[in-house]
């Protein structure tokens, strides 16, 4: 079934305030918690083919920014939205993230 957005957040309570901006646009989504790894969010992209993604760059950033890297690759026809607890720690951890 495909959802317009897939969270992948990792808190619970982030994902609960974002479907409820969403609801009013009418935009479906799914949930995944990061912490799942790169192979269950790359299933639930796959399954579901959101035109969005909402993921959570978890701290010390290298790892997650490897993930997302190679998510945007696989699945370069959905727009990624990035977040992230230290901002000026993930610009200085992953140097992409400046110019994306």
């Amino acid at each position: 079934m495909q959802r317009d957005v897939a969270l992948i957040l990792c808190n619970p309570d982030v994902i609960d305030l974002v479907a409820y901006l969403l609801a009013p646009r009418n935009m479906t989504y799914i949930g995944l918690d990061p912490w799942a790894g790169v192979s269950s969010m790359q299933r639930l992209i796959s399954m579901h083919r959101p035109a969005y993604v909402v993921m959570d760059l978890i701290p010390d950033y290298r790892s997650s920014g490897q993930d997302a890297l190679r998510l945007m690759k696989l699945f370069p026809e959905s727009k990624f939205i990035f977040t992230a607890a230290d901002p000026q720690l993930a610009l200085a951890r992953l140097p992409w993230l400046k110019s994306y």
